[in-house]
């Protein structure tokens, strides 16, 4: 997992957190995404290709998708095309049996929950990248925010948190 870029010091915390290996280095840092889109093997058809090209270039959260995580972006891209075929069903008007018109219906509930609930575990909603005031959840506070923090107080700065 890579660490975001600091412009200050790394605090006591952090330097234990580094230290116990439960984060990355800020030092070691990976650089940015340079647009470059590795298919994995389960993807087999140009359809599937374009769509996570789509998908992974507008991924706000590129330095959380692992190996299990690459599997629920495959399974992602299998669902919204699912979702499209089940449309294009639906919007040529030929079902006239009202029994595949209600399990069409049915289906493309399920794919659509199954879509929001994919999308919420790959941090792709807007919910999962912002808190409720909408500030990006990456973003670092800045050295004026964190002073500001009663826990901070009377400790030198290179030890807020």
């Amino acid at each position: 997992m890579a660490a975001r870029k600091r412009n200050g010091p790394i605090s006591k915390n952090e330097r234990e957190m580094i230290e116990d290996g439960l984060i990355a280095d800020p030092s070691t840092a990976e650089t940015p995404w340079n647009g470059v889109v590795i298919y994995p093997e389960a993807l087999r058809t140009q359809e599937q290709r374009e769509l996570y090209a789509r998908l992974y270039s507008d991924y706000p959260s590129k330095h959380l998708l692992n190996a299990g995580g690459e599997a629920l972006f495959v399974q992602l891209v299998r669902l919204i095309i699912r979702a499209n075929m089940v449309d294009d069903t639906l919007s040529s008007g030929q079902i006239t049996d009202p029994t595949a018109f209600n399990r069409l219906l049915k289906t493309e509930r399920d794919v659509t929950m199954a879509i929001s609930s994919a999308l919420s575990r790959l941090r792709m909603s807007p919910s999962s990248i912002s808190n409720y005031r909408g500030n990006l959840l990456d973003k670092m506070p800045t050295v004026d925010e964190r002073a500001s923090k009663p826990w901070n107080y009377g400790k030198p700065q290179e030890e807020w948190i």
